[in-house]
């Protein structure tokens, strides 16, 4: 066990395996974690992909801040669990169905089942049980999750159907949708890396569906480093222009 956790803290702090786009070893639950393209992100669509990851990441976090009463005694797995076995939830698509949907691009030929205590995934050749996430892993799987997709940096009783914690999640997490959708904050209709393709592929005159088959670490960093050449060659025009008082631009070439 020491020597799987000393071999999962590598492997986190490893920035060139999370940039590349290799897959990933998920050594806890038996399994290797494809690294998805923005072209395959584009297959289930952008909103799935961020709810899903949200969720995966800190859905406690989300749901704690709006009521801890009835969740005092439940961890990040016990939340994201009834989330999961909960297919009764008022949204036009469940926010299960966006999990699923995620979960088949980074689990590519895996068949899913969800059960109560846990999410078991199947190679489609085989009839035997392939891998699983459950509450001894999931924080693993947070983890790998965050790197993979630059996402802000799970103990506790198992999940008990009988005890209504999936329809109270589900109406938790409805009420924090209607109050960022109020906000302005869920505008389905604008794709982040679809902008960022676009501004690059016309910036650095590349084809864009070479951007368009870049992770999303690469997108990302390549999108920064675009905005901060961009500023640094601005200000260096400026200067040999005879422009005096300006403030030094950050070096593009800077660790992001």
């Amino acid at each position: 066990m020491a020597l799987m956790t000393l071999f999962h803290q590598q492997m986190i702090n490893n920035q060139l395996l999370f940039y590349t786009k290799n897959d990933i070893p998920f050594e806890e639950a038996h399994l290797v974690i494809h690294t998805p393209t923005i072209n395959e992100l584009g297959l289930i669509s952008e909103e799935s992909y961020r709810i899903a990851t949200q969720i995966i990441s800190e859905a406690g976090k989300i749901l704690r801040s709006q009521d801890n009463s009835d969740l005092i005694d439940k961890d990040d797995f016990d939340i994201f669990i009834a989330i999961m076995n909960n297919k009764e939830e008022d949204n036009e698509v469940p926010t299960r169905e966006h999990i699923l949907k995620f979960f088949s691009i980074l689990f590519p030929g895996y068949k899913i089942r969800v059960r109560e205590i846990d999410i078991q995934l199947m190679e489609s050749k085989e009839n035997g049980l392939s891998g699983f996430i459950d509450k001894t892993n999931f924080s693993s799987f947070q983890e790998i999750i965050k790197q993979m997709f630059l996402l802000g940096q799970g103990s506790g009783k198992e999940y008990n159907p009988a005890d209504g914690m999936a329809d109270k999640i589900a109406k938790k997490l409805q009420k924090a949708r209607q109050k960022k959708a109020a906000q302005g904050d869920q505008k389905k209709s604008i794709s982040v890396y679809k902008r960022y393709a676009s501004i690059l592929s016309i910036g650095l005159q590349m084809d864009v569906n070479i951007l368009l088959n870049y992770s999303v670490p690469q997108l990302e960093e390549a999108f920064q480093r675009f905005i901060l050449l961009t500023k640094w060659d601005i200000n260096l025009k400026a200067r040999l222009a005879g422009a005096t008082d300006l403030e030094e631009a950050e070096d593009w070439m800077k660790e992001i």
